[in-house]
């Protein structure tokens, strides 16, 4: 029910009584919790059906919401993760870094970021991961949480590093061949 009075007030200001109106209001409070709970299973399905890791990250560093993806990205549960700060399983190295883009975030400065960084798995191994991090600020502007969108990217580096050390091999044997190499390459004349 919905309730609505008002004063009856005279001439000189006194209050003679009041007059109430109620309404039911069930259909529209039916229809505004079915809003809800679409609205949160359309967020709960794009939180896990998405195809790369997506946390919600306190202003302290904390995890508030992980998707599934993330927890396999770094090897933990949701509810080991929970417990834990980014802090905690970041690669040491790549720390300092992070936390100058987030205060460029907290201070206005940039609008995002996105950065290649490690994190340290359950396992202690590292995953190569892009990170791309927003800030969510509240209706008047003050800053609520962090949202990271986090892709691994282990594979791409894994790739990067092994061409790297393929072409440090050729420039070797190039460098130090106990006999000359040419390389050549036909160009087309011109008549």
């Amino acid at each position: 029910m919905e309730t609505y009075k008002t004063p009856i007030i005279d001439a000189h200001g006194n209050v003679l009584g009041t007059v109430g109106f109620a309404g039911d209001i069930t259909e529209r409070k039916l229809a505004d919790e079915a809003r809800l709970r679409e609205k949160d299973l359309r967020f709960r399905g794009t939180m896990e059906q998405v195809g790369v890791g997506i946390i919600h990250v306190s202003l302290d560093g904390h995890f508030k919401q992980i998707n599934q993806k993330f927890c396999e990205i770094v090897g933990y549960a949701r509810d080991e993760l929970i417990h834990k700060s980014f802090q905690d399983i970041i690669f040491p190295d790549d720390l300092d870094a992070s936390i100058h883009y987030i205060r460029e975030l907290l201070a206005d400065e940039i609008p995002a970021f996105s950065m290649e960084k490690r994190y340290v798995r359950k396992d202690r191994s590292l995953v190569w991961v892009n990170l791309t991090v927003s800030l969510l600020r509240d209706a008047g502007g003050i800053p609520t949480y962090l949202i990271g969108v986090i892709e691994d990217i282990t594979e791409r580096k894994q790739a990067e590093k092994s061409l790297r050390e393929s072409s440090d091999e050729i420039e070797d044997l190039y460098n130090h061949a106990p006999v000359v190499i040419t390389l050549w390459t036909e160009t087309a004349s011109s008549a």
